[in-house]
């Protein structure tokens, strides 16, 4: 899902964030916080630059939270 939010041109509008609560099933490999480490590997394995991974994992929703508090 990630990659064709990406391959849309919306990389400044997806974010992961590592709140489980409520979530019915997982990814496999997938089963606590301590694993998103592994979905920005794997982003990396499929070419996702540094950059876009940056924004992923921080900025979009850092920018979100100080525009919108």
């Amino acid at each position: 899902h990630i990659c064709h939010y990406l391959s849309m041109g919306l990389e400044d509008n997806v974010c992961i964030g590592a709140d489980f609560d409520g979530v019915v099933r997982l990814p496999r490999g997938i089963k606590s916080e301590r694993d998103v480490v592994k979905i920005n590997e794997a982003l990396s394995h499929f070419g996702i630059c540094d950059v876009a991974r940056e924004k992923i994992f921080f900025s979009n929703a850092y920018d979100y939270i100080i525009k919108n508090m």
